[in-house]
């Protein structure tokens, strides 16, 4: 009976040892991630496992890189979240446990992690200020460690504005309009990595707006004008600092504070420009357009006939005649001025004007000149009279006259001006003076006269000192006691002019003779016939008067 029961129970206990011996080992995948999967670097690499055991329970996975342990998960699902993995190629596997410690490996899956490329912006640098409206070019300076770069995008304000993929890698902006900029370069390489800049800060500046006023633009200002320039600058983004005036590109002069304004004293002549530039708080700096102008010498004019103080007479004719000239350009015509009103004018050099009949009077003319430009100028006056001369002769006596020494002689002028009056009327005898009248009827009496043949003659002035002579008559002073009983007979004698002696004829018998010089006085007496030495007298003419009333006049040399 014990034997039997023994025999019963023995393949259970076969089972329980055999069963025991055989257990099965765990089945073991990595589903995640796939075999040759690329991370970038700085992602988190995640490892999943699928493991099963078929005669038991898993206890545990293992997960390994490269051979080494990482990290390990008990509960399904089982995974392993890796950090921070440096760029390369790693083998990931994992190893699965049962409940009674069996144990698999998977099939290990290769797992690259990329490193990023980096990416700097070159230019434009960080918080520069870029002045209107302004043309930028972007460049980039880009690198990987282990892959290439297959394209590199620009951004502004964070929106892609342009792409290069050949080295060097830029991009060129234009008209871009005044305000703040952040601009950034990001790098592609070929495993989907990339790397992005830090963004550089750029401000484009507006520039300010300058205009110019006051003179207009292409006059012509007399020289020594006053140009007031009038100057009008704002800032569409900011404020001026100042701004500064130009003239022929030289600078002149700046102001800081508006209005803005500078004066230019026009004392040379010549063509001119003028432009103002502003500058802004961020150092912007604009120009207005130039304003050109020009500062005319005017033409200088002078009357060079007739000469102030000319005399003409009624019925004249008179020419002016100018003399002109213009130090930056040409004298196109010049006018002629009579006591105010114009006569009329020329055009053509040298400049002339015919006054024909002239009328008595006193007048006062001028030129006046233009030039090219239009500016004018005019002479100084000249002052000319026309004037008809007084006329003057003798009433008494009217010819050649002898009186007696003994006798006064009133002589009697008649004096009158054709467009004037008198103003004295004077007598000489022998060129000296012997008296005037002022009033008519003009009378001058002669006493005591010496003996002798003297010369009368008158002289009178009108009301604008204009003088005339008379004709001269010969007046002899006799001592006969009657002019009645005086025989003009005219004496004969030579040589005449004469050195030593004078020879008479017609004489017949001895005569008294007497010589007088030209002013009257008597200076040699002698009794005669027929000759008479005359050596002593000095060089001059003489007269010779006889006792019977004979006379003549002869030259001493």
């Amino acid at each position: 009976m014990h034997t039997k029961n023994f025999s019963a129970l023995f393949p259970a206990l076969l089972c329980v040892y055999l069963c025991h011996a055989q257990n099965l080992t765990p089945t073991v995948t990595l589903i995640a991630p796939a075999n040759g999967t690329i991370f970038q670097q700085g992602q988190t690499i995640g490892l999943t496992a699928n493991a099963n055991d078929p005669d038991g329970t898993i206890d545990k996975v293992e997960f390994y890189q490269d051979g080494q342990l990482i990290g390990e998960a008990s509960d399904a699902p089982f995974d392993y979240q890796l950090g921070f993995t440096p760029p390369g190629v790693y083998s990931f596997t994992a190893k699965a446990f049962d409940n009674k410690g069996a144990s698999k490996v998977s099939t290990a899956i290769s797992v690259t992690v990329n490193a990023q490329p980096f990416a700097f912006l070159s230019t434009p640098t960080n918080n520069s200020i870029f002045q209107g409206t302004a043309n930028l070019i972007l460049l980039a300076r880009v690198g990987d460690t282990d892959d290439r770069i297959t394209k590199v995008a620009f951004l502004q304000n964070g929106i892609v504005v342009g792409e290069d993929s050949i080295a060097p890698y830029s991009l060129s902006l234009s008209n871009l309009t005044p305000g703040p900029y952040f601009f950034a370069v990001q790098a592609f390489d070929s495993r989907g990595g990339s790397g992005i800049s830090t963004p550089a800060a750029v401000l484009v500046n507006a520039v300010p707006v300058v205009q110019v006023g006051g003179p207009q633009n292409g006059n012509t200002y007399p020289l020594f004008s006053t140009l007031n320039f009038e100057v009008s600058a704002t800032d569409p983004d900011g404020s001026i600092k100042k701004v500064e005036f130009y003239l022929n590109n030289a600078k002149v002069g700046e102001d800081s504070i508006a209005p803005y304004e500078y004066e230019y004293a026009g004392n040379t002549y010549g063509n001119y420009s003028f432009f103002a530039r502003a500058t802004d708080d961020l150092g912007g700096i604009a120009a207005s357009s130039p304003l050109n102008f020009v500062i005319n010498a005017p033409p200088i004019v002078a009357i060079a006939s007739p000469s102030t103080g000319a005399k003409y007479t009624p019925g004249s004719v008179l020419t002016l005649q100018v003399s002109t000239s213009d130090a930056d350009g040409v004298v196109s015509r010049v006018e002629f001025w009579q006591n105010g009103e114009k006569l009329g004018e020329d055009n053509d050099s040298p400049f002339t004007f015919i006054i024909n009949n002239l009328s008595s009077g006193g007048y006062i003319y001028a030129a006046k000149a233009f030039d090219n430009f239009g500016a004018s100028s005019t002479s100084s006056p000249v002052a000319v009279i026309v004037n008809a001369p007084p006329n003057l002769l003798f009433q008494n006596p009217t010819k050649d006259t002898t009186i007696l020494q003994s006798r006064p002689l009133t002589v009697k002028l008649d004096a009158n001006d054709p467009d004037g009056e008198i103003i004295k009327v004077e007598l000489y005898l022998n060129d000296v003076k012997v008296g005037e009248d002022g009033q008519p009827p003009y009378a001058i009496t002669l006493n005591n006269l010496p003996l002798g043949v003297h010369k009368l003659k008158a002289k009178t002035w009108d009301d604008i000192d204009e003088p005339k002579e008379s004709k001269v008559i010969n007046l002899t002073v006799s001592t006969m006691t009657s002019t009645r009983d005086i025989a003009y007979r005219e004496l004969q004698f030579f040589p005449n002019p004469v050195r030593e002696k004078l020879y008479l004829m017609g004489l017949n018998e001895a005569t008294r003779i007497r010589i007088y010089d030209a002013v009257g006085r008597m200076v040699q007496e002698s009794t005669t016939r027929s000759e008479l030495d005359v050596q002593a007298l000095g060089v001059g003419r003489y007269w010779l008067i006889t006792q019977d009333g004979q006379r003549a006049s002869f030259v001493k040399l």
